[in-house]
């Protein structure tokens, strides 16, 4: 069975807890949704913190099954400013604070990838 849903959060510091319950909510008793919900904070949270999105702007958020049952995950931004090469995942030396999202969402989900078109960037990942 396939399916999707949309999401549209605004960027506030509660865009990440609102993303992993919209997760939890359509994903349900799936045993991948802890990991779906993880990546996905982390996703939204490197959209707020390094995408240039301004307060309460809009971020999108897709939830899709296949039919073979595999669930890809977007997290999209339209201010223009790439989100996703900051860190990932990467050592940037003593005392960093952050950097580490895409490192997470790369070592737990099955693939991932940044796609950037028409001022917009989105990334994506699949469990």
């Amino acid at each position: 069975m396939s399916w999707s849903v949309n999401v549209q959060l605004a960027a506030t510091a509660d865009a990440p807890a609102q993303a992993r319950a919209a997760v939890a909510r359509t994903m349900g008793d799936d045993p991948r949704v802890e990991v779906a919900a993880l990546a996905t904070s982390e996703v939204v949270t490197n959209a707020i913190v390094h995408g240039g999105v301004r307060d309460r702007e809009a971020i999108d958020l897709r939830i899709d099954q296949r039919a073979d049952g595999v669930v890809r995950i977007e997290v999209g931004n339209r201010a223009g400013r790439p989100f996703a090469g900051v860190g990932a995942g990467e050592w940037q030396g003593p005392g960093q604070f952050g950097g580490w999202g895409l490192g997470i969402v790369r070592a737990i989900s099955d693939a991932w990838g940044v796609d950037h078109a028409d001022g917009r960037t989105l990334v994506w990942f699949v469990v």
